[in-house]
Formats: structure tokens, C-alpha cells, sequence
């Protein structure tokens, strides 16, 4: 008689340990999630950030590398393209909508990561 109730306190460590493990295991997907969303935008505000570079102390636009670059990341900056005016002297320009892109992205990155730890973490404490 005395075996069955330790018994049962086992089994419930067990179940409990079991539910703490898959909890754990879950946050960690989560993780691994949020670091390609971070590291993807890491990797565009890069690309905005060498355009703004070239940008700014007048990179030929016909060289290949600063056309690629332009070329990529003009899909970004499209939805900002004319909110400023951009600031020129001579070939040396300040893209301001470029710098703004920059901040939406990455402020919209750590939103969708806050909502994702928010909307689907377990706890497991």
C-alpha cells in the first residue's frame, strides 16, 4: 500500500518533467525562429546601410557593384522612395529614405519576433 501513492508522485514528476521538456524544446524552435528573423533582417539593413554608403560619397551608379547593390535592394526602398526629399552635392547624396527603410525594418522585425515570443511561447518553469 505504501508503493501506490509513490508510485503516483512519480508518475507525476515524470509527466511534469515530460511537459517541462517539450516546453523547453518548443521555446527553443521559437528561438531558432526569431535568429533567421533577425539574421535576415540583420542582412537587409546591411544592404540598405552599403547603399547609403555609396550612396553618399558618390559611387558611379554604372559601376557593377554599386548597380547590383541598387538594384537589390530598390524593392526595399520602394515604399519609401519619395516620403524625403534627398539631399545632393554634386554626386554625393544622403538617402534619408533610405536610412528611414532601415528603421521601419528593423523596428517591424523586433515587433514580429515580440509578437511571436508573445503569441506562442510556453512556459516551463
Amino acid at each position: 500500500m505504501t508503493q501506490e501513492p509513490h508510485r503516483s508522485d512519480n508518475e507525476l514528476r515524470l509527466k511534469e518533467e515530460e511537459r517541462r521538456l517539450a516546453a523547453v524544446n518548443w521555446n527553443a524552435k521559437l528561438r531558432r525562429l526569431t535568429e533567421v528573423i533577425y539574421y535576415l533582417t540583420g542582412a537587409l539593413i546591411v544592404l540598405l546601410l552599403i547603399r547609403v554608403v555609396l550612396s553618399l560619397f558618390g559611387a558611379n551608379p554604372e559601376n557593377k557593384f554599386a548597380s547590383f547593390i541598387y538594384g537589390l535592394s530598390a524593392t526595399f526602398i520602394a515604399p519609401f522612395l519619395d516620403l524625403f526629399p534627398t539631399p545632393a552635392l554634386g554626386n554625393f547624396q544622403l538617402e534619408i529614405n533610405t536610412l528611414v527603410a532601415l528603421g521601419v525594418y528593423g523596428l517591424l522585425a523586433w515587433l514580429v519576433v515580440r509578437l511571436i515570443w508573445l503569441g506562442f511561447s510556453r512556459p516551463y518553469g
